[in-house]
């Protein structure tokens, strides 16, 4: 399984069996996926504890568990099996998009440390655009940092006798051994150091600027690199080749990207069509996916319904304080959700939702997006005039002027060349 609706399911079949314990198994995607996604996978874990079952997790070996059962929000590493969470940064500085590299040995981010102060031309004060970075951090002390001086000795070529004898050596002691490469891989361990994991960070050099949506895959890593702040420009996504060691652009004006299990296929979104790219260098979108053709069936009502169950939940799971401000949240639940039925639109369901946050009585708390139906529109100018009637005409009786220096409030009547007091209109 992977989201919620995944775990309903579980549920649900769980109840009608008369199950008192499950096992459950990561879906085979979910280590590509999104925080936001991993953090639904365990809330899914604590939905299936709270009903009364008793929730193992499937795990082929630590490694998936890496991927699989942690994930970072701001400073800290969830596990899903120990349901601890254990702080691995010191929050001092701000540590973003994680992504555990495909072989287990590192974890990538963003993090923004880098200072190069812009000075205000009106309020005499510095600011810090631009500072988010690239970074690694190994998950164990005694592996080498991704930066690390590569060995530059010149190999001497061994006799092909001398590489024979070797080869029958190894497969002798492989005899002796009597186990196998599976037996071997199933019995290695992979686990964290949280012991100085901070200190392992290794900022890769990649310029600093606007940079975000990071995924680790074999040998490199990708990331979206948006316009710096204050210039002009277009996203586009890049990778970093740790092997060469400097970044590369996969494809210019890119809005977004999805990483295939594999690491060799990419889905990416480029205004407002999608389509398959290889991870390589200098790509284009040439083929789309038709979307255009694709249909589906949709009761709006039930779809409405579990919008805002889920936005219920989230507040429920995620809210900082757990007394949820002294609101009795269940009794919110059904309060603002037998007025769902009622609901006739989407802006509807919206405002619905936003009067349930609102009992919570905190900031920064908001709703939106959906399938709005937005009527069209034309746009109409505003010529910053007042009228009067004159023998059957409509007249320019006073052109509305701002400051003196306030040219972006100008009305075209009053433009340079333009008599637009004495004009009439019929």
């Amino acid at each position: 399984v992977a989201g919620l609706r995944g775990f309903m399911a579980v549920l649900k079949a769980a109840r009608a069996l008369d199950l008192h314990r499950v096992v459950v198994k990561p879906h085979p995607y979910l280590g590509m996926l999104r925080p936001a996604m991993v953090r639904e996978f365990i809330s899914g874990i604590r939905l299936l504890r709270r009903s009364g079952l008793q929730v193992s997790v499937a795990l082929r070996n630590a490694s998936l568990q890496l991927r699989f059962g942690c994930h970072t929000q701001l400073s800290r590493l969830t596990t899903i099996e120990e349901d601890e969470s254990t702080q691995v940064t010191s929050g001092f500085y701000s540590d973003r998009d994680p992504s555990f590299d495909p072989k287990g040995e590192y974890l990538y981010l963003t993090t923004n440390r880098s200072f190069t102060p812009v000075y205000g031309n009106f309020d005499n004060s510095w600011t810090y655009p631009n500072a988010t970075q690239l970074a690694a951090i190994a998950l164990k002390s005694e592996t080498a940092s991704p930066l690390a001086a590569e060995n530059d000795e010149v190999t001497i070529k061994e006799d092909e006798e001398d590489k024979e004898d070797e080869k029958e050596q190894k497969e002798e002691e492989g005899k002796d051994d009597g186990s196998t490469d599976e037996e071997d891989e199933e019995e290695e361990e992979e686990t964290i150091e949280f012991e100085n994991f901070e200190r392992r960070l290794v900022v890769l050099p990649v310029p600093a600027g606007n940079i975000g949506s990071v995924t680790a895959a074999e040998g490199k890593v990708l990331f979206m690199r948006y316009p710096a702040a204050g210039a002009e420009g277009m996203p586009a996504l890049n990778y970093y080749d740790m092997k060469e060691r400097k970044e590369q652009t996969i494809m210019n004006g890119a809005m977004g990207y999805d990483l295939s299990a594999d690491g060799k296929k990419i889905l990416v979104m480029q205004g407002g069509r999608l389509g398959v790219i290889s991870a390589a260098p200098g790509q284009k979108l040439e083929n789309t996916l038709p979307l255009d053709k694709m249909e589906m069936m949709l009761e709006p009502r039930k779809e409405w319904a579990q919008i805002f169950n889920d936005a219920w939940r989230f507040e429920r799971d995620y809210f900082y304080d757990k007394n949820m401000h002294g609101v009795n949240w269940d009794a919110m639940r059904k309060q603002y959700g037998d007025l769902i039925k009622y609901a006739v639109s989407r802006s509807d369901v919206n405002f619905i939702i936003g009067e349930l946050i609102d009992e919570l009585n905190a900031s920064h708390t908001y709703r939106g997006g959906g399938d709005w139906q937005m009527p069209k529109r034309k746009q109409v100018g505003y010529p910053g005039i007042d009228w009067e009637m004159e023998n059957g005409y409509y007249k320019v009786k006073k052109i509305i002027r701002g400051a003196p220096w306030d040219n972006e409030v100008v009305s075209p009547l009053d433009a340079p060349g333009v008599d637009g007091q004495n004009e009439l209109v019929r």
